[in-house]
């Protein structure tokens, strides 16, 4: 979960982080996946999230 958060904000983040694996480190804590649902398009790719 939080790899598609670094995915979909790493363009605001990169200012903190070089690194997109640390952005995914630093955010994986607040993701309790039983709270999330992702929307997943025909051809398996992520289009969205939500709490």
């Amino acid at each position: 979960m939080s790899q598609i958060f670094e995915e979909g904000f790493t363009q605001w983040l990169g200012f903190f982080f070089n690194d997109k694996q640390t952005i995914a480190r630093a955010f994986a804590h607040m993701f309790v996946l039983n709270q999330f649902y992702v929307a997943v398009t025909d051809d398996r790719k992520v289009a969205g999230m939500a709490a």
